[in-house]
């Protein structure tokens, strides 16, 4: 049977825990659909307007959605991947995106590219049709392939070649939860708590002083996990081979495209976790790493780049960067 699985819900690669014995922890809350997943914000209770705040969270990420999203027509993402070489007069926001996604394009050396998006249409195509793309197919579409062939010039987008097709999934939510925390943090709210589908925020602090305990879920049943961390705050991103998948056959491909094959990422890595003070940097990674294979992202770790902390998970155990290892508490 040929299917597409798109799995969706709210904390689509993290668990995320607030102690029941803390009952001064209060928040108001928010959920909703935006940017092809389910959205939850919780803003710790105080002496302000909080659903005047969620209002204005929720605000903030569909007018992003409406500027960056692909299956969104007319947004910016839509109109660029036209036929066209050149988008002008392109929205502040989708300039931004755009730029940060080149700038971690080079700094991951092309693991991370917004310019997968005709590879990403063709596997879940060819996956309606229970088959493999052929290898000329892919060929075809890599020649379309690569981060250096854009470039915003004049508050316009330029593609070196027509049918560069980007999609920006791996750095949306993640840019989009900054701009909810930018937000909060602004209108003077204490702490909250935020899921972006593989995405978590958490800003400001806890009434009770104790840090917030997230759960790394296990690839191989996700119903549990496998430890917890304790973080002050920042962002977690998570990609895995287990979130979003086609099926062809009896054999599942996860969603991750890989640049350089063309193909579906077949590293070594089944979930890596991201940790950093960034929101669409942590998105980014996370797709980067889990392409670069655990070897490579533990040596990129070490060559310091970047700042960031991560959680790996293979067929051969946990390992965690150093900056991580003692917020970390296996199961």
């Amino acid at each position: 049977m040929k299917k597409i699985f798109s799995v969706v819900f709210c904390l689509l690669a993290l668990m995320l825990f607030l102690a029941s014995c803390e009952p001064k922890e209060t928040y108001a809350e928010a959920t909703f659909v935006a940017m092809d997943t389910v959205i939850n914000i919780r803003i710790a209770e105080d002496e302000y307007d909080e659903a005047a705040m969620l209002a204005g969270c929720e605000k903030i990420v569909k007018d992003i959605e409406s500027v960056i999203s692909k299956t969104v027509e007319g947004s910016f993402t839509d109109h660029t991947n036209d036929d066209v070489g050149l988008v002008i007069n392109i929205d502040p926001v989708f300039e931004e995106v755009i730029s940060l996604s080149l700038e971690y394009s080079a700094l991951t050396g092309g693991d991370f590219d917004i310019t997968v998006g005709a590879l990403k249409e063709l596997w879940e195509s060819c996956a309606l049709e229970g088959r493999e793309p052929y290898e000329g197919e892919i060929a075809l579409k890599l020649e379309a392939v690569g981060y250096d062939m854009l470039a915003i010039e004049e508050n316009s987008l330029k593609k070196e070649k027509n049918d560069i097709r980007i999609d920006l999934g791996a750095v949306g939510k993640g840019y989009a939860a900054q701009k909810v925390c930018d937000y909060l943090t602004e209108s003077g709210a204490k702490g909250a708590i935020m899921s972006f589908g593989g995405n978590v925020a958490l800003m400001g602090a806890k009434k009770s002083g104790k840090p917030y305990v997230v759960g790394i879920k296990d690839p191989k049943n996700t119903s549990d996990v496998v430890g917890y961390l304790s973080l002050e705050g920042g962002f977690v991103s998570v990609s895995g081979d287990y979130e979003r998948y086609i099926e062809i056959g009896d054999k599942k491909y996860n969603h991750i495209i890989d640049p350089v094959s063309g193909r579906p990422s077949e590293s070594d890595i089944h979930s890596v976790s991201v940790i950093c003070d960034d929101g669409a940097l942590a998105d980014a990674l996370s797709t980067a790493l889990f392409v670069m294979g655990k070897d490579k992202a533990l040596e990129f770790y070490n060559s310091k780049t970047v700042d960031f902390e991560a959680v790996i998970i293979t067929d051969d155990g946990i390992f965690m960067t150093d900056g991580i290892k003692e917020k970390y508490k296996a199961k």
